[in-house]
């Protein structure tokens, strides 16, 4: 079981019965399933800036062999917002911003390189889901 909490103005983010992923800190991802959501939030006492949060119990499918005998562990609790499937995409740092407001990226070829504009979309783990770019083409990152 993994207790976590959420911030109060994120609660609609999270329901009972999601599906959320677990990380380890030897990189492992588990699923787990929101068990429990508490219905009173709570402060943290030893930082007055903090937001209030709900408690969250968790219940894993499995636990990794590097964490069975601990009781105690910190792990990351990854929440999915949007889902985009087959999505093509690039790292951040590829994407080349223009002076008219569109983006693009500098795609290797044959010949050398070209700058083929492309349509950002959503963003995570240092990569953005893009249109405009022909899933596998090379790009370059500085």
């Amino acid at each position: 079981v993994v207790e976590s909490a959420i911030d109060v103005a994120d609660q609609e983010r999270i329901a009972e019965g999601d599906t959320v992923d677990v990380e380890f800190p030897d990189g492992t991802i588990v699923t787990g399933t929101v068990t429990d959501i508490a219905n009173s939030s709570t402060l943290d006492p030893t930082n007055p800036d903090a937001a209030p949060t709900l408690a969250v119990e968790i219940a894993l499918t499995d636990v990794p062999a590097s964490a069975a005998e601990l009781n105690e562990l910190d792990v990351e609790v990854k929440l999915v917002d949007e889902l985009a499937a087959g999505a093509t995409v690039v790292p951040v740092s590829a994407l080349v911003a223009r002076g008219d407001g569109t983006f693009a990226v500098e795609a290797v070829t044959t010949d050398g390189t070209r700058f083929v504009e492309v349509d950002p979309g959503m963003f995570s783990d240092g990569l953005v889901e893009v249109a405009g770019i022909q899933a596998g083409a090379q790009v370059v990152v500085p």
